[in-house]
């Protein structure tokens, strides 16, 4: 078997990470130090695993690739353990643990960002008074750096490439132009969530729900200006400057009615509690401003355009040689910052890489290296030799974590009979595949692998009909023929146009290159005069009669007959007509779905799907049954799951 090949693109990107916490303070100003130190900190998502929020649901509609516990309770802890969300590792291999030169399995941090700043803008470090009635909104606001030993270093970082910003309690609170801590863990990132929220998000300082979900807005993709119920008069001069900044980009401005029709400038206004108004003193600066205000809930809107959230600069393509024995295969990474994969502290940190696989060809149809995007077979993912702390499968590929040092990676090859199977972990059926359906998949890998069309033309139909018909075979002649009359349209659907001659050629030579059709030479006994057929490494000069045992020799038997002798070719004499029906209808099933028209792209198939219900102690099983075809596509990256039942007519042409 010729070695395979895949094609497909890596891009380098930040995890986003799903901080798993319930509402107390403790608890938030230790998610917001740890966001704030990480690159993409402003966009890890703040969740609350005590309420039935469909929190994986909405974790994976947001493409968070780990899930971590804060206060590691029970329920947190569960939830981090779900496949497909897993960090591999506690203690001083966590995602936020001190760095350690070398040896570490730490995020990468965001100080690295400050001198990729656009040019004439500086970060600056907020500070405020630990009793200051406001500093649960500053936090959530302009980020917060952790008291340990790394939150100093990057304090000290941002010090002094920037500026300090001391706010002062009970005064006007003056921010000036710069990029503030949580807003540097941002930059290199194209961020492409579905969120368009522009305004206001009416918080009470006191109480950290509404932090944490004022914290989500803006992690969410949203442009959000915190408003305290208390204290609020400390931040109207800052309100009325981002009105007037938003207001000249546009953003205000976005409004319309449903048959078109431009409305006058708005400011959303979120209300985090049920039955709240918007407060007085908002009102009026909305007012005065000439704003309508649009009092609106909490929400999230998942999904995302791309093939994540984050997108960066730092990608490549690729195109990876597989062998048929291989399980995996090397994939060379972009080219990233080059003192960070030197530093001895940095170089250790982690990222992740994004795989997109964009085609596959000859890799088999029993090895899938493209997965459903179903979060569970991640269990399927193994670390091999590459040190990582996060596998799963994506739709169209993979994601994973790995070294900023890292210059490749690996990418499995999964069985897909375990595949499937493992879609119905924990339900208790057995899954396994039926002889016809191996047969079938042997077929289409003869044929060139998943998706193949062969099957689906009646010239190939037709040439296999008359050789599996044929206890002799049919000679080149008879066959090009066949595959003539019944080539149809086929001839001028192709990448090209051919006649019907070049046509019928080229699909003879198909199956003969295949294969599959093989040939045989046809002799016959002078004596009793039957037709035998020969294979070429049983030709000697010698022949004898497979009825009535005459010997003699080849030359003589070609010299007196003149006709039905010579090469014919016909297919393995144990395809029996039935097997061979069977497997092509399949085949050109599988081909009719996943063609244009039908449901184009990630088609992932097997045959001949057998499933038995849970056994119980004592009885037999109540039911089995086979399904004849298993496919797995996507709509906008989510599975789903086709089977059928695929019949035929009795007939080939």
């Amino acid at each position: 078997m010729a070695n395979g090949r895949v094609n497909g693109e890596v891009r380098l990107r930040p995890l986003r990470v799903g901080l798993l916490l319930r509402s107390y303070s403790a608890s938030l100003e230790r998610a917001i130090e740890w966001a704030t130190s990480t690159w993409a900190g402003t966009y890890t998502v703040l969740l609350d695993p005590s309420g039935d929020e469909g929190l994986l649901r909405v974790a994976d509609g947001l493409g968070v690739d780990v899930l971590y516990p804060v206060d590691d309770d029970d329920r947190e802890r569960q939830l981090a353990e779900t496949p497909g969300y897993a960090w591999k590792g506690r203690g001083e291999w966590a995602p936020y643990a001190q760095p350690k030169e070398y040896m570490s399995a730490r995020l990468l941090g965001p100080e690295w960002l400050i001198d990729r700043l656009p040019k004439g803008v500086e970060p600056f470090l907020p500070t405020w008074a630990d009793d200051d009635p406001l500093g649960g909104v500053f936090s959530v606001w302009l980020g917060k750096y952790g008291s340990d030993d790394y939150g100093r270093q990057l304090a000290a970082a941002v010090e002094q490439s920037g500026r300090v910003i001391e706010i002062a309690p009970d005064a006007p609170v003056a921010l000036s132009e710069g990029v503030s801590p949580i807003d540097l863990t941002g930059q290199e990132i194209g961020y492409s969530g579905q969120n368009g929220f522009h305004g206001f998000v009416v918080v009470d300082p006191t109480n950290p729900k509404h932090l944490r979900l004022a914290w989500n807005v803006r992690a969410l993709g949203g442009d959000m200006f915190p408003w305290p119920l208390k204290g609020s008069d400390r931040l109207r001069e800052l309100a009325e400057a981002w009105i007037e900044n938003r207001r000249a980009s546009g953003q205000l401005s976005r409004w319309r009615r449903g048959d078109g029709t431009t409305l006058p400038p708005h400011a959303s206004v979120m209300l985090l509690d049920e039955g709240a108004t918007i407060p007085d003193d908002l009102a009026h600066i909305l007012s005065d401003a000439g704003l309508d205000p649009f009092p609106e809930g909490y929400f999230v809107v998942p999904g995302w355009s791309g093939s994540h959230p984050f997108s960066t600069e730092f990608e490549r393509s690729f195109s990876a040689e597989v062998d048929a024995a291989d399980w995996s295969f090397p994939v060379p990474l972009p080219e990233f910052v080059p003192v960070l994969r030197r530093d001895p502290i940095t170089r250790s940190m982690m990222l992740a890489a994004q795989i997109e696989l964009f085609r596959e060809q000859r890799l088999g149809s029993t090895r899938w290296a493209a997965l459903p995007n179903v979060r569970g077979l991640a269990r399927l993912l193994r670390e091999g030799a590459l040190r990582t702390t996060m596998r799963r499968p994506v739709f169209g590929g993979r994601a994973l974590a790995l070294e900023v040092s890292s210059e490749e990676c690996n990418v499995e090859l999964v069985p897909a009979i375990d595949t499937i199977a493992q879609l119905f972990d924990g339900s208790g059926w057995e899954c396994s595949q039926s002889d016809p359906g191996r047969f079938a998949t042997r077929l289409a890998d003869i044929f060139g692998g998943q998706g193949t069309a062969v099957a689906n033309q009646p010239a190939a139909r037709a040439v296999l009909a008359a050789t599996v018909r044929s206890p002799t075979g049919k000679t080149i002649g008879e066959l090009l023929s066949a595959a003539k009359k019944h080539r149809g349209s086929w001839s001028k659907r192709l990448l090209a146009e051919r006649s019907p001659d070049e046509y019928a050629r080229g699909v003879v030579d198909f199956l003969l290159y295949r294969g599959l059709l093989q040939p045989y030479f046809a002799v016959r006994c002078p004596e009793c005069t039957i037709l035998m057929t020969m294979r070429p490494e049983d030709l000697t000069s010698g022949v004898r009669c497979t009825m009535c045992s005459a010997e003699f020799p080849l030359g003589y038997a070609l010299g007196r007959s003149k006709s039905g002798q010579g090469w014919q070719y016909r297919l393995p004499q144990d395809i029996g007509e039935d097997r061979l029906l069977e497997a092509l209808a399949l085949l050109a099933t599988a081909s009719a779905l996943g063609s244009e028209g039908g449901f184009a792209g990630r088609s992932l198939h097997q045959f001949g799907i057998e499933l038995k219900t849970p056994r119980q102690q004592g009885k037999a099983r109540n039911h089995e049954c086979e399904l004849d075809l298993f496919m797995v596509v996507h709509d906008g990256g989510n599975p789903e799951i086709i089977v059928g039942e695929v019949k035929n007519g009795g007939y080939l042409e």
